[in-house]
């Protein structure tokens, strides 16, 4: 169904182009505080200043990719490696809007804890999700909802959204 390859500089603009036409909020859902709006390349490479997607990253970025069209279907980040710890976080998941709901997010979730186990060794996996993201939510049911912290970010018309804390520890 997908398949995960390797992003690189030369596909920041797509990620750019996504964004571009959606609303600040919907950038701060997906990126958190890290980004202004709009999104532009220029931010993307100083963000991933350090290197991305090498043998010592302590980042990964992933174009998903669907297997039945080619298309980039989205991206997701395996990030804040630890080796030591065995653990990371997952981040910046993003499933084009016509694309969601297919199972593909779900897909994509099982190609990145595959790697995690395989290419890592690690142990544990967390994300953060705002709990209004139900679409989100769903997709990581199969993982367990450990903590929710109340009202950690404030949206742009002032609302304030809590998230959840989510871990996956892998045997």
């Amino acid at each position: 169904m997908v398949q995960l390859e390797c992003m690189s500089e030369d596909d920041f603009s797509m990620i750019v182009e996504w964004f571009g036409r959606e609303s600040p909020d919907l950038l701060l859902q997906w990126a958190g505080p890290t980004f202004t709006y709009p999104l532009t390349v220029e931010q993307l490479l100083n963000h991933y200043s350090e290197g991305i997607n090498h043998e010592t990253s302590r980042t990964f970025v992933y174009k998903i990719m669907d297997e039945l069209t080619g298309e980039a279907a989205g991206m997701i980040q395996l990030c804040r490696i630890d080796r030591t710890a065995r653990t990371a976080v997952v981040e910046r998941f993003w499933i084009q809007e016509h694309l969601r709901n297919k199972g593909v997010g779900t897909a994509a979730l099982r190609k990145l804890i595959d790697k995690a186990v395989q290419q890592f060794q690690l142990r544990q996996l967390s994300l953060r999700v705002f709990d209004f993201n139900l679409p989100a939510i769903k997709c990581y049911e199969k993982l367990r909802i450990c903590t929710r912290n109340e009202k950690v970010c404030q949206a742009s018309n002032g609302e304030r959204w809590s998230d959840y804390e989510m871990r996956l520890m892998i045997d």
